[in-house]
């Protein structure tokens, strides 16, 4: 019978001490649980404010790229009208070539001549060259004003 109780006290204290282990364990599972809820909410708030930026971040792109894409409108324009005024100036400019040439030819023509109707004729054919040579510089001008409006209204500068 002693041995008996013997062997029942000491399955009562290897109960009794599998009981205590299994606390602990239930006692350091509910802190994991509850450490583990804690770092899950932190997640999930790092993930709303996360998901908050990365929202307006695409939104300042949005709008960077509707930016980029007016400057790249306006700078279209802007060669364009560039382009535009550089062909004019161009023109105006083989006119000019044109009409000095033909002063040329005429003075030359004049010297073989030297006649009086056709000195008075040349000086009114020059008079009439030199009003559309003036008329053509101030075009000249108007499209060199042009192009520097344009210049600073698209804040470029350089272009020649």
């Amino acid at each position: 019978v002693d041995g008996a109780t013997e062997k029942d006290r000491k399955l009562e204290a290897e109960l009794a001490k599998s009981h205590k282990s299994l606390a602990e364990v239930n006692s350091k599972a509910k802190v994991m649980r509850h450490k583990l809820s804690k770092d899950l909410e932190a997640a999930k708030a790092r993930e709303a404010a996360l998901s908050k930026e990365v929202q307006a971040l695409t939104a300042q792109n949005r709008e960077l790229e509707k930016r980029l894409e007016e400057q790249e409108r306006e700078l279209d324009e802007f060669e364009h009208d560039f382009a535009m005024a550089r062909d004019d100036a161009r023109r105006v400019v083989e006119e000019l070539r044109l009409q000095v040439q033909q002063l040329e030819k005429q003075n030359q023509q004049i010297l073989e001549d030297s006649g009086s109707e056709k000195v008075d004729e040349l000086k009114n054919k020059l008079c009439e060259l030199i009003a559309q040579n003036q008329k053509l510089q101030k075009d000249n001008e108007g499209f060199k004003l042009r192009e520097k409006k344009l210049q600073r209204e698209l804040g470029v500068g350089g272009w020649k």
